[in-house]
This record gives C-alpha cells, sequence and structure tokens, in this order.
C-alpha cells in the first residue's frame, strides 16, 4: 500500500481493518510522503580488549553511518547493572559530516566480571533496528606475579619488581636500621629448599597450592635452586652453573642463554 502517511489517509484506518480481517497476507506500507529516508546507524564498534584486568579503562571506538538529511543526534555507552537495567556511562555528540565518522570512549571503574553494554544513538529516525549494538567485555582481577630473587631482593630485582608490579615478593630481606642495611638477615633465608617452603607458604596466604596449577614454570641458573625447579611443572634454566647444566641436559630441561653481547648463546 502506497500512502503519504497523512491523517487523511489514516484516520478511518480501513487499510489496518483489511489486514487484520486477513491475517495470511502481508501488508506493505510504503511512504511516499518523505522526499529522502533519514537513517542514522552505528556500523560498528572496535573494542580495546574484550578481556581487562581490573582497573583498566575500556576504549570503545564506534564507526557511524548516515544517509538523508543532516540532524543532531548523540552517541551513548550504556552498561547493565546488577539490577538488570542499562546506566548510562558516557554521552558524545555524534559525528555525522557526509556519509558517516567515528566516536571514541573511555570507560573506566567497570567492576569485575562479565560486563554487558551497548552503544545507542539517541533521537529516532526511520530505521531504529541499526541504532543500537551491544558488546560484552570479561573484566579479570589482577593477575598475580611472584618473583623469587637473590638478596638483597629489595635491590637485585627494584626494576623487574616495578616493571611488572608484583603482588609479593618472596625473597631473602636483608635488614634495615635507620635506612641502613645492618648486615643481618631479616626473618630466615629464602635459599635452597627454603625457597619451595616460602613458595608454598606464600600460596597458602591466599588460599592456593602449587599441585592445583596446571601450569608453573620457574627460571634459575643456580643447582642451589634445584628443590623449587623439582617442584614446578616447567623448570627452565638461564645461563645455569656447570652442576645445573649437566643435570638440565640429563633431564631434558630447556636451557635458556640470555648472555650479553659477545658471548655466544648454548
Amino acid at each position: 500500500m502506497f500512502t503519504d502517511c497523512s491523517h487523511g489517509a489514516w484516520d478511518d484506518a480501513a487499510p489496518l481493518a483489511a489486514a487484520a480481517a486477513h491475517p495470511d497476507t502481508s501488508l506493505l506500507v510504503i511512504d511516499v510522503g518523505a522526499t529522502a529516508a533519514r537513517n542514522f546507524a552505528v556500523d560498528a564498534i572496535e573494542l580495546s580488549s574484550e578481556r581487562l584486568p581490573a582497573g583498566t579503562p575500556l576504549g570503545i571506538t564506534v564507526t557511524t553511518r548516515r544517509s538523508g538529511t543532516d540532524a543532531e543526534r548523540a552517541v551513548a555507552v550504556d552498561l547493565v547493572g546488577p539490577d538488570g537495567r542499562p546506566t548510562r556511562r558516557a554521552v558524545k555528540p555524534g559525528s555525522w559530516k557526509g556519509a558517516g565518522g567515528q566516536v571514541a570512549f573511555e570507560i573506566a571503574g567497570l567492576e569485575p566480571g562479565i560486563r554487558q553494554g551497548r552503544v545507542v544513538i539517541d533521537g529516532v529516525d526511520d530505521l531504529e533496528a541499526d541504532d543500537a549494538v551491544s558488546f560484552t567485555v570479561d573484566v579479570s582481577g589482577a593477575s598475580r606475579v611472584l618473583v623469587a630473587a637473590a638478596p638483597p631482593a629489595t635491590r637485585s630485582a627494584l626494576f623487574l619488581t616495578q616493571a611488572i608490579a608484583p603482588v609479593a615478593l618472596v625473597a631473602t630481606r636483608c635488614a634495615v636500621r635507620n635506612g641502613c642495611f645492618t648486615g643481618e638477615v631479616d626473618g630466615s633465608p629464602c635459599f635452597g629448599a627454603a625457597k619451595p617452603a616460602a613458595v608454598t607458604a606464600w600460596l597458602s596466604a591466599g588460599g592456593h597450592r602449587l599441585q592445583a596449577f596446571e601450569s608453573t614454570h620457574f627460571y634459575s641458573d643456580s643447582a642451589n635452586d634445584l628443590p623449587l625447579l623439582e617442584a614446578v611443572s616447567h623448570p627452565v634454566v638461564v645461563d645455569a652453573d656447570a652442576r645445573l647444566e649437566a643435570l638440565a641436559r640429563e633431564r631434558g630441561w630447556p636451557r635458556l642463554s640470555w648472555a650479553i653481547a659477545g658471548d655466544a648463546p648454548r
């Protein structure tokens, strides 16, 4: 049915009544009153990642598309709350110059868990089906990293721990008094068999067991670390001493060389 959708064409609702009387017949209404259809669409969205560590902002790049006459339409990001209702987290004016454009968002403060949301264009147009696109992101807790280092660990592993921000540092600690090293050990030395014991204690504090992990890795250059190398599923030796090098060859452990320039790797 061709119509200009005016009141004169629809007041008596005769076309709708005829359609209701014949439910097995499809009615296609074609609006001939509009000179050009107008449509604003979310063409695509790109997430910075579908899996995020807790505390990391979610970046969303929205590609928009337009046909017909121009209009002011905002683009917004809604996140589904615990009650199942969408909550508006950000809104920006859309870029509708020419055929379309892009809008970028950065959403911070996402709680850990599976988070669902949508990018939506505010307002109405002739085709609402493409006005919103949904997304899902998995926000996980921060990864736990353990660093075992030679004493004094607070100095020998300083740059590494700052780079990867570990949860804990298990190592021999030197006693400090008035900002100076005393030459004494703070607690028990983390050496030999004491090293896997320290790792076990650290894991137990978090309710975990070393054997419960599907895959565990430990890197060492010294035979003194043999107890911990034997405790993990994937021992790796790096520029090892003679005794550990021989054991690694015998047991088929991976052997790496991180030698400085000029030294031939093994």
